[in-house]
């Protein structure tokens, strides 16, 4: 029988305060999961390069108006390497025009932030 355990989750945002809403969503849900924050995609490239498979992230939320390395540039390294296929990525922005663009680089999902809790639930 295999040991169930809780996801990964891993938090790519260069706002502090949006970082802290995403976890505050996360508690206020109840969610039991490992969380990992990253201030950029140049550092998240660098994270994922380090970790063994079995410390790898199960979903990535990845933001994408970051300063050093956006998210969709970050999505596409992320993409061409088959270590990271199984990973789960939902992108964030806060305009729908670039869902279609983010869904044809492969992110799973999108969602738009907000900074109201109730908004993400």
């Amino acid at each position: 029988m295999t040991e169930r355990r809780n996801p990964n989750f891993w938090i790519v945002d260069d706002s502090p305060a949006d970082r802290i809403i995403f976890k505050e969503t996360l508690n206020r849900i109840g969610t039991q999961s490992q969380l990992c924050e990253i201030e950029d995609g140049e550092l998240l490239i660098e994270e994922l390069q380090r970790k063994e498979k079995a410390e790898l992230p199960d979903v990535i939320f990845l933001d994408i108006s970051m300063r050093r390395m956006n998210g969709k540039t970050a999505l596409q390294k992320i993409r061409k390497d088959k270590r990271y296929s199984h990973i789960y990525i939902v992108m964030q922005t806060v305009s729908y025009r670039e869902m279609n663009e983010c869904i044809s680089l492969g992110a799973d999902a999108f969602i738009s932030k907000s900074t109201n809790f109730d908004a993400y639930l």
